[in-house]
């Protein structure tokens, strides 16, 4: 009972991640719309940079979605109708689209903050003073979780000691990302 309470738990997940996409896809459109929709903004070189930046995380997005929409559809396909309802998502996600949902979140997260990296440049008046320092948090962060996803990719065999510390440097990428975030919105 508790494997099918997990197994229901997880295919409404990916409803939800399903729902949230549409979302996403109309709020896109709406944002690119009204961003390009003025004459004398629309050739400003810092829409410009929204607007690639908003294209290549769109694609990271579907990407990802894609890989959810996989999982949640999959165990539908073919001969996995006879399978129990115990296994019946534990077989669609494996290793390696979970590396690459990870990978592809990492990407995300990467343009988005060096987006908003690229705003504090710009309201500062383009002062290195004031963007160095979240700059290194960005490359730390990066650096952190970039090896997070390699440590989890190699992290085959369930080893307790090694999980720990690549939680550790995932947690310690995150807390980057967050104080990075904190001081390019307060400034």
């Amino acid at each position: 009972m508790d494997q099918l309470l997990q197994a229901f738990g997880l295919a409404l997940g990916e409803i939800i991640a399903l729902v949230l996409y549409g979302i996403y896809i109309m709020t896109y459109g709406l944002s690119l719309y009204f961003l390009l929709k003025k004459r004398r903004t629309h050739k400003a070189p810092i829409n410009k940079i929204v607007a690639l930046s908003g294209i290549g995380i769109l694609l990271l997005v579907t990407a990802q979605q894609g890989i959810n929409s996989w999982n949640l559809l999959h165990p539908f396909f073919g001969d996995q109708l006879d399978t129990s309802a115990v296994g019946l998502y534990a077989k669609s996600s494996n290793t390696t689209q979970c590396i690459i949902h990870q990978a592809l979140f990492l990407g995300q997260r990467v343009m988005l903050n060096s987006l908003m990296l690229y705003r504090l440049w710009i309201i500062s008046e383009r002062s290195i003073l004031t963007t160095g320092f979240p700059l290194c948090i960005l490359v730390v962060g990066t650096i952190c979780e970039g090896i997070y996803i390699h440590g989890a990719s190699l992290l085959l065999k369930d080893s307790q000691s090694t999980q720990l510390i690549i939680g550790k440097v995932l947690i310690s990428g995150m807390v980057c990302d967050v104080f990075m975030n904190l001081y390019c919105s307060g400034t």
